[in-house]
């Protein structure tokens, strides 16, 4: 660097001076590397990886009529010499300033017959690669043949035809990861005329043939039926099928050797002494090879069959099962399953399940272990033996597999069949629901009154919904049934005797022998039936509606009351204005609220209705939300009942109604 430095300084240079040569080439390397830093172009393994369609390239610039921005800065680094870079350099730009034409030509006498896939970038990319590539030392080209898995010939050539020959066998890969097989086999063809005819015919597929001449064409080749494959991917196919037709066997084999997707070349010419016989089996080999790609993104990994072949067939029948009527589907449910017909499944749900048993029956006894273990199916007690030749370990574990998606299917549908865990209780359950759904509205409200639940107006949907649930409870098993309790906060034993409590002013509670109407029947402290829990959880349920609707269910200690306030605002909704003016001046509600609309006093109604029947403690809770005073006159010598309490609070609160409902 200090020489370099010096250099600049020199009025006069001997340039034939052999240290100043050096200095000057060194000084050039110098300056093309931090020129081209920044602004290496990329045809490299990033791009292969990217795909992309062309080569960036920096901009040719001059000084002092020297070349300096369009050798990348790592290839510099790779060359010999300062004068293979020089030339390199120039060489570069000449293909940079080419005219298409001329970089055609020059492809073609390279010897690659596959530039009308190629466009004036890409081919530009092609060329400088090409001439960096026959610049590079020996020792870099069997580097990168290494790194590529390309083999270096040990035969005694001179280094420069060995140098030659790793060249284009380095272009040739490189090409084939940007651009894809398409196009590169037609380089193997011997015959220009025949290469010409492979590429038009390559184009037409591409440019020209319609959605229906491909399918013609990918069915004519006697490949399997496959609805889901996008025209892009037929036209990727059937390009690569025509340039495969047209190579040799020995061209085919390294295909399927290149490939590794599921292609066996020695298999499908295996004891095969009849070359076309041979070629038709690879070909197909070639083509299953080439689809197993779309197959695997549907989750149909050749592997998982054993072989391609055998995930074909699995891909033709569930082809043939996406034309089946939904009684097709319903037949195959019943027969070929041998599953008892379920009026919960869906014709969704069989073409589902249709397809997930068709890849069962055809997995390997390995991978259908493993779907077992990945959905937790047991399977331990199974005996496969060596190879479970007869099947029948395969086959009960597709049963097994079916009834575990059965429950899942069940599930999703709220039937709670992974905690019933029969299947025949299940399908009762199922049943029953089904006849309930086919109930008229007059048997639904009957059957709800029975229960004890107040009339509502309630629609059949409603009514039905809640009718489905009893048959449901009923079938689960009884701590399954005494966990939904819990969750729904219903007691699993009948109340003691002494749980009624009222709060007096003093702060102590004062409770209250229950009535035995409320023990159901039951002694107390008795755990209840499971006809008392699926009853006490119907109530509890409405017990929620009820609050959702206003009621405040939750605050009111004895539901029956709720259950009164209920039917009774039933009632209400019923009665024409009149009639409701006249039940509000017998709540004894404030004489300003008269004037209100029907819906703003039904609902002044009902919370009066709520204050009626609420408990002393929530009551003063109310008074003192509403900035009301909670306390309570002592009356005569401090005399007085809980109920003259609670009724003193509840006319305070209806009073406070007087200017809620003012006209102001």
């Amino acid at each position: 660097c200090q020489a370099i430095s010096l250099l600049s300084q020199a009025v006069v240079l001997d340039m034939t001076d052999e240290v100043a040569q050096r200095l000057l080439q060194g000084a050039k390397l110098q300056q093309w590397l931090q020129a081209t830093k920044d602004q290496e172009p990329h045809f490299r393994e990033a791009e292969y990886k990217k795909g992309a369609a062309a080569q960036q390239r920096s901009e040719a610039e001059h000084r002092d009529g020297q070349v300096h921005q369009t050798i990348g800065m790592t290839e510099i680094c790779h060359l010999d010499n300062f004068h293979s870079a020089e030339d390199l350099a120039r060489h570069k730009e000449e293909i940079a300033k080419a005219t298409t034409g001329s970089l055609q030509s020059w492809c073609y006498n390279a010897g690659i017959a596959w530039v009308e896939d190629l466009n004036h970038d890409e081919m530009v990319a092609l060329l400088q690669r090409r001439a960096f590539l026959q610049a590079a030392p020996m020792s870099y080209l069997i580097h990168e043949c290494s790194v590529r898995g390309i083999e270096v010939p040990k035969h005694g050539d001179s280094e420069d035809i060995q140098k030659q020959q790793l060249a284009d066998d380095l272009l040739l890969e490189e090409a084939r990861q940007r651009w894809g097989i398409l196009g590169l086999l037609a380089s193997s063809i011997d015959d220009a005329e025949r290469s010409k005819k492979v590429r038009e015919e390559q184009r037409h597929i591409a440019e020209a043939a319609s959605s229906e001449e491909l399918k013609r064409r990918y069915s004519a080749a006697g490949l399997p039926e496959d609805e889901r494959l996008s025209k892009d991917e037929l036209v990727e196919l059937l390009q690569k099928m025509v340039a495969w037709e047209a190579v040799s066997l020995e061209s085919l084999k390294e295909e399927a050797a290149r490939l590794q997707s599921g292609v066996d070349a020695a298999l499908a010419v295996e004891g095969d002494d009849d070359n076309e016989e041979a070629r038709r089996r690879l070909l197909r080999q070639l083509s299953l090879g080439q689809l197993s790609a779309s197959w695997e993104r549907r989750g149909l990994h050749w592997k998982l069959f054993g072989s391609l072949e055998a995930c074909a067939e699995v891909v033709e029948r569930l082809e043939r099962g996406q034309s089946w009527s939904d009684e097709e589907l319903a037949r195959w449910y019943v027969e070929d399953c041998a599953l008892p017909f379920d009026a919960s499944q869906s014709a969704d749900d069989n073409r589902r399940l249709f397809e997930q048993v068709t890849v069962w029956t055809s997995m390997l006894p390995k991978e259908l272990r493993a779907e077992c273990s990945s959905r937790g199916v047991f399977f331990r007690d199974l005996d496969f033996g060596s190879d479970d030749s007869s099947g029948s370990s395969s086959a009960s574990l597709v049963k097994r597999l079916v009834m575990d998606e059965k429950f899942r299917i069940w599930d999703a549908k709220g039937l709670r069949a992974s905690e019933i865990r029969d299947p025949e209780r299940i399908l009762n359950v199922i049943e029953q629901q089904e006849q309930i759904h086919h109930l008229p509205l007059a048997d639904l409200k009957a059957w709800y009154s029975s229960l004890g639940l107040p009339e509502e107006s309630l629609a059949r949907s409603d009514l039905i919904d809640l009718a489905k649930l009893l048959p449901l409870w009923e079938a689960l098993p009884l701590e399954h049934l005494q966990a939904e309790c819990r969750k729904w906060g219903v007691p699993l034993e009948t109340p003691t005797l002494e749980t009624s409590t009222e709060h007096g002013e003093d702060g102590k509670d004062h409770k209250e022998e229950l009535s035995a109407e409320h023990l159901d029947g039951h002694d107390a402290g008795e755990v209840k039936s499971q006809h008392t829990l699926m009853r006490d959880l119907l109530v509890q349920r409405r017990l929620k509606a009820w609050d959702e609707q206003g009621f405040q269910s939750f605050r009111v200690e004895n539901p029956e009351l709720v259950m009164q306030a209920v039917e009774q605002f039933e009632s209400l909704k019923a009665l024409d204005l009149t009639e409701l003016r006249q039940t509000w001046l017998e709540a004894c509600l404030p004489g300003t609220g008269l004037s209100l609309g029907r819906e703003e006093m039904l609902a002044c109604l009902k919370l009066a209705m709520v204050w009626e029947i609420l408990p002393f403690k929530e009551l003063r809770t109310e008074c003192e939300d509403r900035k009301l005073s909670s306390r309570t006159s002592p009356g005569t010598l401090g005399l007085r009942t809980s109920e003259e309490r609670r009724q003193e609070l509840i006319n305070r609160l209806k009073a406070s109604l007087a200017k809620a409902t003012h006209p102001s």
